[in-house]
């Protein structure tokens, strides 16, 4: 699996020259290259690596698209499962509460993005000992999808 990881990167890297070039630095397709190389250092375990993508890709789309756009809460909600990875779960908490807000607001309460977000929320929460905070929205994602990610 490592290898395809590594094709990965090697592809994520190159599409993120294109859209550089052909967007420029501050242009949502840039920061939609940006947090896909991003969540391919994660799958590769380089998480110090991630994060500047992600921040830098969550303030792009922020600054084109706004904050309550879908595309915003997928990028808050990428650096939210980012973080917990480098132990920086009081950083993770808002980020993901914010992603889950956006989410239920632009796309609804029964769309499987929040579906997402509440599953994510709920394993950080768990992480940092809020089982009670965890529970209900556990609960709602499973309303939701009932298949367990």
């Amino acid at each position: 699996m490592q290898g395809a990881y590594q094709d990965a990167l090697r592809l994520r890297l190159i599409t993120l020259d294109i859209a550089r070039r052909i967007y420029g630095d501050s242009h949502p397709e840039t920061a939609a290259s940006m947090g896909n190389l991003a969540r391919t250092y994660c799958d590769l375990g380089r998480y110090a690596d991630a994060v500047p993508l992600g921040e830098r890709a969550l303030a792009v789309t922020e600054a084109a698209l706004g904050p309550d756009h879908p595309g915003t809460a997928l990028r808050l909600g990428n650096l939210a499962t980012t973080y917990p990875d480098l132990g920086r779960y009081a950083d993770a908490v808002p980020l993901g509460e914010r992603a889950l807000t956006v989410t239920e607001t632009s796309l609804g309460p029964g769309h499987p993005d929040t579906a997402r977000r509440l599953g994510n929320l709920a394993a950080t929460y768990r992480a940092i000992g809020r089982d009670a905070d965890a529970l209900p929205l556990e609960q709602r994602r499973q309303r939701i999808d009932p298949v367990p990610e």
